[in-house]
């Protein structure tokens, strides 16, 4: 072993980047090893033919006090978001409708009140409702171990309706609604709850953000360096790479999804529920299929071009809309639908997405063509878009939040206790380097 740090970090992406430079400001020597050969992980801009498109994290909320303030320390500035579900096509099994039309509609299943809820809000409006989560720790206390069950089970406890379910479990932020905590979503709506309603991205992309972060580490970060091995020895930890090199340091922090965790020999004693989790914790796929319109196809048929419809390809949204030039959209599928895509080889995926769009939005028809594929799913180091726990793992996940796992400690958007996305995986980067600290006798920079 020919190199010592203070402090290795697995992954440069916002958690990584979070906790080198905590470490770093409070004095320590800080490696940032990544795989792939970019910073920013999960945050990733595109250069598409009407500007930049965001192919991984969007929205940055307006109470993200991390994230806004790495925004201004780098003179970055922000656009609104506007793409809004209030005014969307919904296609229900052949039947078009809008959301104002959605109650009379006749692909409408429902019956009673529930006829008024467009599909895409039948999840959100319901845990909005009944929301027994008032603080952004309660999801951690053990009496809201009567709400990690199925997702289905609590609807329906709330009088959702079967044929809701049913229709709500298409186009979410999950695998399947049945493979998903009612807890989770319960967690994930009171955050929500607590930021204003108005979300950004920053101008001339996301991943302006990490690039910028990773422009303050004194040493540059180590792409195409991904870590096949990490080990205890004695009062040090050894990561070993794929090609042999072995670094070792006094820590290492991990900031790297569970799914690419799984990929390491990680030959250190873990906590059992942190253990289970790197093995077990479910990451849902999500492809988003980049489109260019060389026309405006909504003005001709008259319909708001947002669209959910309970087909395979879920969802369209608009990146950059124009009535005299190409637009900018984007198909985002998620769970299972995206998986079923992954499958097929890629021209076969052009044409069974172009052929669906084409079903769904018959303007579209020749007025479309797909720019670029992007598959969390399948991507080497993510393995999905997002943590999503299953029924039964949020007890297991708040002990691993809350764990402090020695010489070797983890970070990223799944472990974070108060916050989610970008926001979330700044507040596990800073709790990670402050254990370091904590176990050097250190007090973080402007403590």
């Amino acid at each position: 072993m020919r190199d010592i740090r203070d402090v290795i970090v697995v992954g440069a992406g916002l958690a990584g980047l979070q906790a080198a430079l905590a470490l770093q400001e409070a004095g320590l020597d800080v490696l940032v090893l990544e795989a792939a050969d970019r910073v920013g992980g999960r945050v990733r801009s595109l250069d598409g033919p009407t500007g930049v498109e965001e192919a991984g994290a969007v929205n940055i909320g307006d109470g993200y006090t991390r994230l806004l303030g790495h925004v201004r320390a780098a003179g970055l500035d922000r656009e609104p978001v506007t793409v809004s579900l209030r005014e969307h096509t919904i296609v229900v099994d052949g039947h078009t409708s809008t959301a104002p039309a959605w109650a009379a509609s006749e692909g409408n299943p429902l019956t009673g009140p529930e006829r008024a809820v467009p599909p895409a809000l039948i999840v959100a409006g319901a845990l909005a409702r009944a929301n027994p989560l008032t603080g952004p720790r309660d999801w951690m206390s053990p009496e809201a171990a009567r709400w990690d069950v199925p997702m289905p089970d609590h609807l329906r406890s709330l009088g959702v309706s079967d044929a809701a379910v049913a229709l709500a479990d298409r186009a979410g932020t999950f695998e399947t609604l049945e493979a998903t905590s009612a807890l989770a979503m319960l967690r994930a709506a009171q955050r929500a709850s607590r930021h204003a309603p108005q979300t950004s991205n920053v101008v001339g992309g996301n991943s302006r953000l990490p690039e910028s972060m990773a422009a303050r580490l004194r040493e540059p970060v180590r792409p195409n360096s991904p870590v096949a091995a990490i080990r205890e020895r004695g009062d040090l930890v050894e990561a070993e790479l794929a090609d042999g090199e072995r670094i070792a340091a006094g820590h290492v922090v991990l900031a790297v999804p569970f799914t690419s965790l799984r990929r390491l020999a990680i030959e250190v004693a873990l906590p059992g529920p942190v253990a289970r989790l790197v093995a077990e914790l479910p990451y849902p796929a999500l492809t988003k299929y980049h489109l260019i319109a060389d026309r405006p196809f909504w003005r001709e048929d008259g319909l708001p071009p947002v669209t959910w419809t309970n087909g395979p390809i879920q969802r369209l949204l608009p990146w950059r809309l124009c009535d005299n030039g190409p637009s900018a959209l984007a198909v985002w599928v998620t769970g299972r639908d995206a998986r079923a895509l992954d499958a097929l080889g890629e021209r076969e995926q052009r044409r069974v997405v172009l052929d669906e769009l084409a079903r769904v939005r018959p303007a579209a028809a020749g007025a479309v063509e797909i720019t670029r594929i992007v598959s969390w799913g399948r991507d080497p180091w993510a393995g999905g878009a997002w943590a999503m726990p299953r029924p039964g793992q949020m007890a297991a996940l708040a002990a691993a939040a809350t764990a402090d796992t020695g010489r070797v400690q983890l970070a990223g958007e799944h472990l974070s206790v108060e916050d989610s996305g970008m926001e979330g995986a700044l507040e596990s980067g800073d709790r990670a380097a402050a254990r370091v600290l904590a176990r050097l006798g250190r007090t973080p920079a402007g403590s």
